[in-house]
């Protein structure tokens, strides 16, 4: 910053208010050095710049030259725009603006602010070791100021978001309450909040997270869908299917309209899991959600943020169906998945797609060849490093469409009972995590 320009900047806002330079001074500096600053002879640190600025009631940006308040306007606008396009998926171009940035100014605090648009970056293409890689950068700096406190405190989220995603909620907890330790932006807080309330009900921690809830609702933001959503499912989790369940019911149209599609389908997704718990009592729901999916399921396959989920929501659809043995359901929600096959060709998703399809096969259409050749691509999608329970039913079920050996015969009962009891008790599509609504990342 240009100290000159600066100092003659401080010394005419100065005047303009009749304080005098002893004034200004007082409990700030000594005189000379008070009076060094105005002259343009003496460097400040930004938090002896802010507490000239608090005195003088202005803002930073108010004392700065007018040069400068344009290049740094104009390398706000590029930090908005690379993360905008991060979060639309635009990752070339992202990259492209990084690097543009960097080379624009070699200011510190914008560099510091780079490693976290590159963590983020990295997150949301799912390139986790670069992620943790920056984190750890901007998490062993000591903050020189409020702007680089506050990405510290944007990456401990992250950092919480991410740890949350992998299955790790004590981690996530912990980097939560650490970034809640350090925000003081009152909106990022609330985000925070809603962050800690959705890691606690995942804990299986209910009371904690209704704690939280409710002195959400009560202090600022009763009518945010999410936070209702949340709320109601808390209920739900307790055992509560009445009023809460039409709730969320209700709400799922709220959320379809807002376009936020990630918590209409986990909302969706509840209902199907809720299904499997009990059949009877959530069958007009399945019903009516298929009628409407059909209508609007074009459109999720158009959404890129919400990929996972979408395939997940169709993967449910068709295992219900399956179960159901709905020839006309399953057939449509297979097209449907042969979309985002193609659309997302590399995806280790389609496993459980290509699972299902065998299983439609061996239902509705006995065909020994072509079971094996789709269950041999489920193989094929799913990471060959990655042991569990799935692949292990995935190589039974190939050697069962193989010869029956007499001498195998009590082996074969034994793994079939196995094979039953995990499939029908423990293997279920719908995983606990997805029923809670997504995590904040904050900008």
């Amino acid at each position: 910053m240009d100290r000159i320009k600066l100092g003659l900047n401080i010394r005419k806002v100065r005047k303009e208010k009749n304080i005098t330079l002893r004034d200004l001074a007082t409990g700030l500096f000594s005189l000379g050095k008070m009076s060094n600053i105005e002259n343009g002879i003496t460097e400040i640190t930004e938090k002896e710049l802010l507490s000239i600025c608090a005195r003088l009631g202005v803002t930073k940006d108010e004392l700065m030259p007018e040069n400068e308040r344009v290049f740094l306007n104009e390398i706000h606008s590029k930090i908005s725009e690379i993360e905008n396009c991060i979060f639309l998926n635009f990752f070339e171009h992202a990259k492209y603006l990084i690097k543009e940035l960097e080379n624009m100014t070699k200011e510190e605090t914008t560099h510091f602010h780079l490693y976290y648009l590159r963590a983020l970056l990295s997150h949301k293409m799912g390139e986790y070791k670069g992620v943790f890689l920056y984190l750890q950068k901007i998490l062993n700096h000591t903050a020189r100021n409020e702007v680089e406190l506050s990405i510290q405190s944007k990456s401990l989220i992250l950092a919480g978001v991410i740890n949350y995603s992998l299955g790790d909620f004590n981690t996530a907890l912990d980097m939560t309450l650490k970034a809640s330790e350090l925000i003081v932006d009152k909106a990022e807080l609330n985000k925070i909040q809603y962050n800690l309330a959705v890691i606690q009900a995942t804990k299986g921690n209910i009371a904690e997270s209704k704690i939280i809830i409710e002195k959400m609702e009560r202090l600022y933001i009763s009518n945010d869908p999410k936070i209702k959503y949340l709320s109601a499912l808390l209920e739900v989790l307790t055992g509560n299917y009445g009023e809460p369940i039409e709730k969320i019911y209700q709400l799922r149209s709220d959320f379809f309209k807002n376009n936020d599609y990630d918590t209409f389908i986990r909302s969706l997704l509840l209902f199907i899991y809720l299904h499997d718990i009990q059949v009877k009592k959530f069958d007009r729901y399945i019903g009516e959600i298929f009628n409407f999916l059909e209508l609007y399921l074009n459109q999720l396959v158009k959404i890129n943020d919400s990929e996972d989920l979408s395939i997940l929501l169709s993967q449910a659809l068709l295992n219900s169906a399956l179960k159901r043995k709905d020839k006309e359901q399953a057939e449509i929600l297979i097209n449907y998945i042969n979309t985002f096959i193609n659309k997302y060709p590399k995806s280790a998703s389609h496993s459980f797609s290509y699972y299902l399809k065998s299983k439609y096969v061996e239902l509705f259409d006995p065909n020994q060849v072509e079971q094996e050749r789709l269950i041999k691509m489920a193989l094929e999608s799913f990471p060959e490093e990655s042991h569990s329970i799935y692949k292990g039913i995935l190589f039974f079920e190939l050697a069962q469409l193989g010869p029956n050996e007499d001498s195998e015969s009590s082996y074969k009962r034994a793994a079939q009972e196995f094979y039953s009891s995990v499939l029908n008790k423990h293997f279920n599509p719908v995983q606990f995590k997805f029923l809670h609504p997504k995590l904040y990342i904050t900008l």
